[in-house]
């Protein structure tokens, strides 16, 4: 996933990763602003929703969608980068 350009949210069978440059935006903007992770992936996601035919959706064992919540997978990567 590095080679490719992106940071997995786990180093064992990741199901989430995000581009470097996103990782390296977030990490510019929180160090010299106070824009908190949660903000951040929370307007990542509404941007990412607007714009795609299929919002993301998050695995359930009982079948149900429900939102997916990116913000620890996203935080995982944020301290691995």
């Amino acid at each position: 996933l590095l080679y490719a350009g992106y940071i997995p949210s786990s180093p064992q069978k990741p199901r989430t990763a995000f581009s470097i440059p996103l990782v390296q935006l977030h990490h510019w903007l929180w160090q010299n602003s106070a824009l908190p992770t949660k903000a951040f992936v929370d307007g990542i996601t509404v941007f990412i929703n607007d714009r795609s035919t299929s919002p993301l959706y998050a695995r359930t064992l009982n079948g149900k969608k429900t939102e997916r919540d990116l913000r620890k997978p996203f935080t995982h990567s944020v301290d691995l980068f």
